[in-house]
C-alpha cells in the first residue's frame, strides 16, 4: 500500500502516490531553477503548471483517482526535460540543413492511420459538441465548422440549424475526446490587434501578411456586408491567445518545455521593434474606431460614493470612488481605473447584479494604513469570460468585505481570476467566491495591496 500526499496544481487538487510526488517535485524544481530568471518568469510557469495539469485531469476516471509514478513519467516525456534542450537545439540545427521536401516526407510517414468515430465533443462544447466533434473527427480546429454553421444558418434563415439538432440527437456524446495536439488553432492576437485581434489572429493561423488581410475584410466590408459579417462571427467564435500555451498552439506547436522557452525568447525579440511611422499612419483611423466599439460595450461609475442597486450588463463593468480617477479606454481595449487621489470616506456599495463578460472592477483606492475608502458587496457580480477563460473580478479599497457572490467560472475552459485587495479584508459567511473551470480553476487573491 503506497502512501497518497495531495499537491494542488494550478488551483486543482490531485491525489498522487508517494514516489510520483518525489519525482514530480524534482522535475518542476527543475524547471522553477531554468525558468526562474526569464522575464514574466510566474506567466510561463503557469503556463506550464496548467499543462500538466490538463495532462493529468485526462487520466483520471472514476475507476482511477490517484496520480501515478507512470502518469508523471507520461508527463516529462510529453512536456520534455530541461536538459534536453540542448540536444532540441542540435537536432533542429541539423534539420534546418535538410530539405524541406524530406522533413515534410518524414513526418508524414511517421503519422500512423487512426481510426475515428464522429461524436459530439463535450469536453470543448459551446452549444451542444457538435462542431467540436466535427473538428476532432476532420483533424481540424473546431472553430472552422462553427463558423460554417454560423455563416449557413444565416444564409438559411435558420433552415438548416435543423440539420445542426439531427446531428445533436443522432450523434453520441463523448466526455474523454482527447485534444489532438497536432492541430493548429486559430486564435485572436491580442498583442497585434487593432480591433479585436481577428485579422491579426488569421494572419498567424494561415502565415499570410497582416496588412493585406486587414484590406480584405475592409473591402468585402463594404461589398455586401461579408467582410463585416464574418469579421464579427469570427470575434464571438475565436478565443484570444492570452498565455504563452495558447500562443503556441496559435503557431501550431506542440506545448514543451523547449518549444515554450523558443516562444518566450521569440517573443522578447519582437517587443524590442517598434512600429514604422507608416505603420502608425495607416492603423490610426483602425484604432480610432476601435476606441470607439470597445468603449459602447464598457460601463462606469465614478464618483465620491457609488452605488448600484439594480442591474448592469456590459463586456467591462467598472465602479470607481475618488476625488481623481483616471480611466483607461485604450490598452486592451477594456475600460480600466486606477485612483490617483483616494477621496475621505469614499464609498462602493453593490446590492444588485453586474454581469459583464470581460472585467469587473470595483476600486476606491487604496491609502496606506487607512480604513476610510470602503467597498461592500453584497450582491452578484459575474464575470464569465469568452469561451476560453473565465473573466477578471477586482474589489479594491482600504476596507474591503465581501457578502454575496463573485463568480468568475468558466463551464467550458478554465476559470478566471477574482482579487480582493485592501488593508482589510473579509468574506462573511453569506460570502462566494467561485474561479472554478471545465479545464483548470482560476486565481483567488484574498488580501495584500
Amino acid at each position: 500500500m503506497k502512501k497518497n500526499i495531495s499537491i494542488n496544481i494550478s488551483g486543482i487538487i490531485f491525489h498522487i502516490e508517494e514516489d510520483g510526488y518525489d519525482s514530480l517535485r524534482k522535475y518542476l524544481d527543475s524547471i522553477n531553477r531554468y525558468f526562474g530568471s526569464f522575464e514574466d518568469s510566474s506567466e510561463i510557469l503557469s503556463d506550464i503548471e496548467s499543462r500538466i495539469a490538463e495532462i493529468f485531469l485526462s487520466k483520471l476516471n472514476e475507476g482511477k483517482q490517484v496520480i501515478t509514478l507512470d502518469d508523471v513519467n507520461s508527463v516529462m516525456a510529453t512536456m520534455g526535460n530541461v536538459n534536453d534542450f540542448k540536444a532540441a537545439e542540435e537536432q533542429e540545427f541539423l534539420m534546418d540543413d535538410q530539405p524541406k521536401a524530406t522533413r515534410d516526407s518524414s513526418r508524414a510517414s511517421s503519422a500512423p492511420p487512426v481510426n475515428k468515430k464522429l461524436l459530439r465533443d463535450q469536453r470543448r462544447k459551446i452549444l451542444g459538441g457538435v462542431c467540436a466533434g466535427l473538428g476532432h473527427y476532420f483533424n481540424i480546429d473546431p472553430v472552422w465548422p462553427r463558423v460554417l454553421f454560423a455563416l449557413l444558418v444565416l444564409g438559411s434563415y435558420g433552415g438548416l440549424f435543423v440539420a445542426y439538432i439531427i446531428l445533436w440527437i443522432v450523434l453520441p456524446a463523448s466526455e474523454s475526446i482527447e485534444e489532438e495536439p497536432s492541430v493548429k488553432k486559430m486564435y485572436r492576437d491580442p498583442e497585434k490587434k487593432v480591433i479585436g485581434g481577428v485579422a491579426s489572429g488569421v494572419a498567424a493561423f494561415f502565415g499570410g501578411d497582416l496588412t493585406l488581410i486587414r484590406i480584405l475584410f475592409l473591402i468585402t466590408a463594404f461589398v455586401g456586408g461579408l467582410g463585416f459579417l464574418l469579421y464579427v462571427i469570427l470575434w464571438i467564435a475565436l478565443p484570444e491567445a492570452k498565455t504563452i500555451t495558447e500562443k503556441m498552439e496559435m503557431e501550431g506547436e506542440p506545448v514543451t518545455l523547449s518549444n515554450i522557452e523558443s516562444s518566450v525568447k521569440k517573443n522578447l525579440n519582437e517587443k524590442g521593434e517598434e512600429e514604422s511611422t507608416f505603420t502608425k499612419i495607416v492603423l490610426f483611423p483602425f484604432r480610432m474606431i476601435a476606441a470607439v466599439i470597445n468603449a459602447l460595450g464598457s460601463a462606469a461609475l465614478i464618483g465620491n460614493s457609488v452605488q448600484n442597486a439594480g442591474q448592469i450588463i456590459a463586456t467591462t463593468v467598472t465602479l470607481a470612488a475618488g476625488n481623481t480617477v483616471a480611466v483607461d479606454l485604450s490598452g486592451d481595449g477594456l475600460i480600466r481605473a486606477r485612483v490617483i487621489d483616494p477621496a475621505l470616506k469614499a464609498s462602493i456599495e453593490n446590492s444588485g447584479s453586474i454581469d459583464a463578460t470581460a472585467a469587473v472592477t470595483l476600486t476606491a483606492g487604496q491609502a496606506k494604513g487607512t480604513l476610510d475608502q470602503v467597498v461592500n458587496n453584497s450582491g452578484v457580480i459575474r464575470a464569465t469570460g469568452f469561451a476560453i477563460k473565465g473573466g477578471e473580478i477586482l474589489l479594491e479599497g482600504g476596507q474591503v468585505l465581501n457578502a454575496g457572490t463573485l463568480n468568475a467560472s468558466s463551464t467550458i475552459g478554465k476559470g478566471g481570476t477574482v482579487h480582493l485587495l485592501g488593508n482589510e479584508v473579509g468574506v462573511t459567511g453569506t460570502g462566494r467566491i467561485d474561479a472554478s473551470g471545465a479545464i483548470g480553476g482560476g486565481t483567488i487573491l484574498i488580501g495584500g495591496d
